[in-house]
């Protein structure tokens, strides 16, 4: 349409245009803080030209839809390293409550010359053997009998203690993986509902549901902090979640869920249903939760336990050898089989006269069998890989602290990868309020330049309105 009332709607179309673009900035400026927000544009263009026997006539300008201004391959990349990042934080985390927890009942520092007291298993190990040693130059010593028997009973509690600190971290760690499991679950159910209302939404709209699919993001990269998975979305726009190869969610519908199982080793571990099938969750909380417990500290009890047998076995055949003050022989020095299970035998606690220290029976001073005990500190054991009880403990207690220190390490990287890529994101996707308040005053201009204009012809159609009547 030419003339006066083309003009006119090209201004009002000038008016929306200008005023969709305030809205914009104000949504923008709004959200400055919201971490899941992405700002959004306008894409405007021009206005389709009219022809007509007077001419070519412009129509203005048009806006041809809101833009939200994302990058897929980071945010994508984001998605992934944010998995990997809750794995290592929640490691670390879990490592370090470990720490804390056996403390210094098994975390002894063993270096050679390293200036520290020894503790837990370390001091009362040596202390043992010390014990033999003390014993056998005063062979009839009752308080070097008692002492004895009062070392033997520290080491064998430093083993229990040691047993139930792994046995109440691998129960705290099946409650957690529990909970995250629902977590997770319920973020399957919200991310549905998601899939569902952006469905709705752009089936009723030519636009993108920008906001929606903003909170449909943030729902995911919280899924991604307790489990890794993968996304795709089809040609209809339909979001898809899977984990190696098996289909959580496609849509609104829930396809599978994560449960707890429990492995050939007794560990409880995370994993994602489906059907009859079953994938393990490697990745984010509940990768790290599952590793742990089998990884770490499933190998770390079971080396325990070879160390309590060994003493318990090597211990035991030379005392039993051996004979009491009184002529007993034939007793255990400890019972049970592993670190749970250890302890002094009773009847030594009850009376320390019978600890068998001699090799015969008619040589009540003689410390054969005690010098032979002091000695086994030096026997190479085959059931440990050849090595000592200390070096056997000491190889249990370096692994340990190494897997902290390469977990902390691997952190450190992560989190420094991870920053960067949220700073990439935020110089994208981020609100700069300098930008929007730019903006705000471009369209405040060009509304009121506009309206001008509408106002302008306004006033010439009334005149020629006028003209008419007169």
């Amino acid at each position: 349409m030419s003339g006066l009332y083309g003009t006119l709607q090209l201004g009002q179309r000038a008016v929306q245009t200008q005023r969709q673009g305030i809205e914009l900035a104000g949504h923008n400026i709004a959200n400055v803080d919201n971490p899941a927000f992405a700002r959004q544009r306008i894409d405007v263009a021009t206005g389709p030209t009219i022809i007509s026997p007077d001419g070519i006539h412009a129509t203005g300008v048009t806006t041809e839809q809101v833009q939200q201004v994302r990058n897929q391959i980071l945010d994508t990349s984001i998605q992934q390293e944010t998995s990997i990042t809750s794995y290592l934080e929640t490691k670390n985390t879990l490592l370090e409550q470990s720490k804390a927890k056996l403390g210094p009942t098994f975390l002894a520092n063993l270096a050679n010359g390293s200036g520290e007291q020894l503790s837990g298993i370390a001091e009362h190990l040596n202390g043992l053997f010390d014990g033999f040693q003390e014993l056998a130059n005063d062979v009839t010593s009752r308080s070097q009998r008692v002492a004895l028997v009062g070392k033997a009973e520290a080491l064998a509690r430093d083993f229990n203690q040691v047993h139930q600190g792994i046995t109440h971290i691998e129960a705290q760690i099946s409650k957690e993986l529990e909970a995250s499991a629902d977590d997770a679950n319920g973020l399957l159910g919200e991310i549905a509902r998601l899939n569902q209302s952006i469905e709705h939404a752009e089936n009723r709209s030519s636009s993108p549901a920008h906001d929606l699919r903003d909170r449909r993001l943030a729902k995911l990269e919280e899924l991604s902090k307790l489990a890794n998975f993968q996304t795709s979305e089809s040609e209809t726009q339909t979001l898809s979640i899977h984990l190696d190869g098996e289909t959580i969610l496609e849509g609104a519908n829930i396809l599978g869920q994560f449960q707890i199982a429990i492995d050939a080793e007794g560990k409880a571990q995370a994993v994602l249903t489906t059907n009859d099938t079953q994938k393990a969750v490697t990745q984010g909380r509940m990768g790290a939760l599952g590793s742990v417990a089998s990884e770490t500290l499933g190998p770390l009890a079971e080396r325990l336990d070879q160390l309590a047998s060994a003493i318990i076995g090597e211990l035991n055949q030379i005392h039993q050898s051996g004979f009491g003050l009184e002529g007993s022989t034939g007793e255990p020095l400890f019972v049970g089989n592993n670190a749970a299970t250890i302890a002094v035998n009773q009847t030594l606690i009850d009376n320390p006269d019978r600890i068998q220290a001699s090799s015969d029976a008619n040589a009540i001073g003689d410390n054969t069998i005690l010098r032979a005990l002091s000695g086994a500190a030096r026997n190479s054991f085959a059931t440990l890989d050849g090595q000592t009880l200390n070096e056997h403990l000491a190889g249990s207690i370096g692994s340990f602290v190494e897997e902290l220190a390469d977990t902390r390490e691997q952190l450190d990287d992560q989190t420094a990868i991870q920053d960067l890529l949220q700073r990439q994101r935020n110089a994208v996707s981020g609100v700069s309020l300098d930008e929007e308040m730019t903006n705000l005053v471009k369209y405040q201009n060009a509304f009121e330049a506009s309206a001008r204009l509408v106002s302008v012809i306004d006033e010439m159609l009334q005149t020629v309105v006028n003209l008419g009547r007169s």
